[in-house]
């Protein structure tokens, strides 16, 4: 495991131990998944012949992602 990996679990870890992360989210699971995303931005920037901006593309995916690791999903609509 790498030195940023691990600097993820943890980080992860801490959130969930703040209440801010859900409590049935595996950190590793969630850097596995965290670090996928990433490449395959990078892929789909790369092969898509940089036709967006893979700034704003990469921060509104993590976004994403990051909100559903949330304890409550600011993504999701009050009812």
């Amino acid at each position: 495991m790498t030195r940023f990996q691990t600097l993820l679990i943890e980080t992860l870890s801490s959130g969930q131990k703040s209440g801010v992360l859900r409590s049935d989210l595996a950190p590793p699971d969630a850097v596995a998944l965290l670090i996928s995303l990433v490449q395959g931005l990078a892929i789909r920037w790369s092969l898509g012949q940089r036709a967006f901006s893979l700034e704003v593309e990469g921060a509104r995916l993590v976004s994403c992602q990051i909100a559903l690791f949330m304890h409550i999903n600011p993504l999701q609509k009050a009812t």
